[in-house]
């Protein structure tokens, strides 16, 4: 595996990210009108000249006012009205020196008169206490606390700030005390890309346009550096699949082959979040690799073609087809055998937007060999494709087809499917009744050409399991008779349990599966017809 990691930046996807330079911070407040200041601020009066300067001052609950001494002769500051002392502050007799200082904090809102002892007839002075300004408060909201990621990692920063008596100006983060950006309106987030390994203490600050400012609670998280994948397992699946499991790495992962070492490019085959998938034989041989904590988003397909999947009219022909498509971003990669055609092979195509039962236009023509047997390989651009024609990709109703001079409409046919399908099963799913029952399950499937291959786990049911099938053609809003067992009839399996299987659909029934019209359900003594069922799903 390989990885380069650069230094950390900022993302500006959620918001526009504006470093700004100092004056411009201060600018921010001065144009509130509110002059910068903190709490527990000082604020220091002058005693000069036989008078206290400034006379009146407006200070906030817990603001400390410093008077200093600048006259020769000796003054003092001291609390209560009209001269009269009143003992809540003094700085005592004739104390204050020339050049000395003291101070006092007000923790309370309330208008203060304060005087000089020696002349306390006209050495007067106020003081306005106003409740505490409120400031803003911050907390961040993404990452959570002692999070771990894999390098290189992508951690998005996400806070709430709550103003307090003024609007809130500005959000920082920071990152290790380093500030990483500057926000000045919701949402308040930012994504760091490419974090190499080691542990990240992050914090918000907001400021509001009163000068005032938050911190929040401090969040670490650790990045570590991905283990390898290594295969510990190989085992053939029916007759078309083979299942590759690994240990280790970090999902989600990224399975990728290549015909022979010697090729030039390793060729992505699917990805996903488990340790294991089953993945079709279509060559002779191959050589595999796993690619862990991967962001590439692939899609595996199958496609099995025979003379009888063609619509409108079946064609009697013993051809075949078998192989597999790949979708990566827009990049559509095909790999299909075919062999016993009645004629060498016209032309190819992917068809959609269609059913199983439906024939429709070509959206994409593929290279064909003009041979009655070969294979078609190739990569198709598939930026041209509609939101809707590229949904129908993704869902099985697109098809492809091979052409003959005997058969110019289409020779062999088969629907392009997805290989991985699931299904939660509940007791709400039953129909035509829902039952009501604590019992659940969930099911795991891969479709390799023609074969079926499930993994069904289930817990709690009211009694024990008597059997499982595979019921169709249905949508999930009715009910349809069994196309085949999934469990062995009469053979309890307990209330909680799982069970497996590969299982060759009949043309009709592959039909059903690709068209969305299958679903699983399990039986009890309690509920004969199903306790649990579930639709199948690409």
């Amino acid at each position: 595996m390989l990885m380069k990691t650069t230094d950390m930046k900022t993302k500006t996807n959620r918001q526009t990210v504006w470093r700004l330079p100092v004056r411009w911070l201060c600018g921010v407040v001065l144009i509130a009108g509110v002059t910068a200041r903190a709490l527990g601020a000082t604020w220091d009066v002058a005693i000069q000249n036989f008078a206290f300067v400034p006379a009146t001052l407006t200070i906030a609950a817990g603001d400390t006012v410093r008077w200093t001494q600048q006259d020769a002769v000796t003054h003092t500051t001291t609390s209560g009205p009209n001269g009269v002392a009143d003992g809540l502050w003094d700085s005592g007799s004739m104390t204050l020196a020339a050049n000395t200082t003291f101070a006092f904090t007000f923790p309370e809102p309330g208008t203060y008169p304060y005087f000089c002892r020696p002349h306390k007839s006209f050495m007067r002075g106020t003081i306005t206490v106003n409740a505490a300004a409120q400031g803003p408060a911050v907390s961040l909201t993404e990452p959570t606390n002692n999070a771990v990621f894999i390098e290189p990692a992508t951690i998005t920063l996400s806070a709430q700030a709550i103003p307090g008596g003024n609007p809130i100006a500005l959000v920082h983060f920071l990152s290790n005390a380093t500030q990483v950006a500057e926000l000045m309106a919701p949402p308040y987030a930012v994504t760091l890309s490419n974090l190499a390994a080691g542990s990240y203490t992050f914090a918000a600050q907001a400021i509001d346009a009163g000068g005032l400012n938050a911190t929040s609670a401090p969040v670490t998280v650790t990045v570590q550096a991905p283990t390898p994948a290594t295969f510990s397992g190989i085992a053939p699946v029916g007759g078309l699949g083979v299942k590759l499991s690994w240990e280790g790495g970090t999902p989600p992962y990224l399975l990728q082959k290549k015909a022979a070492l010697t090729d030039d490019a390793w060729l992505d085959v699917v990805s996903t979040e488990d340790s294991a998938i089953i993945v079709a034989r279509d060559s002779d041989a191959a050589f595999y690799r796993v690619v862990s904590h991967t962001d590439s988003a692939v899609t595996s397909f199958t496609v099995w073609l025979n003379g009888g999947a063609e619509r409108p009219t079946a064609v009697d022909t013993p051809a075949t087809g078998f192989g597999t498509l790949t979708l990566s971003g827009n990049t559509l990669t095909v790999n299909v055998r075919f062999s016993g055609l009645s004629a060498p092979a016209t032309a190819a195509h992917v068809h959609g937007i269609a059913t199983t039962a439906e024939s429709t236009g070509v959206l994409l023509p593929l290279d064909v060999p003009a041979s009655t047997a070969g294979t078609i390989t190739g990569t198709y651009d598939l930026s041209g494709l509609t939101a809707d024609q590229r949904d129908a990709l993704l869902h099985g109703h697109t098809y492809l087809n091979i052409h003959t001079s005997n058969n110019p409409s289409g020779e062999i046919r088969g629907q392009v499917a997805p290989v991985l399908w699931d299904t939660l099963l509940s007791g709400a799913a039953e129909r035509p009744d829902p039952v009501n029952t604590p019992a659940s399950g969930y099911g795991d499937f891969w479709l390799i050409g023609d074969e079926f291959t499930y993994d069904v786990d289930y817990a709690d049911l009211t009694a024990e399991a008597k059997a499982a099938h595979l019921h169709g053609p249905a949508d999930a809003e009715t009910a349809a008779a069994v196309l085949q067992g999934l469990a062995p009839e009469d053979n309890a399996l307990d209330t909680t349990g799982a069970f497996s299987g590969t299982l060759t659909l009949a043309p009709e029934q592959l039909a059903a599966v690709v068209d969305g019209l299958t679903y699983v359900n399990i039986h009890t003594a309690n509920h004969p017809d199903g306790e649990v069922r579930g639709q199948v799903a690409p």
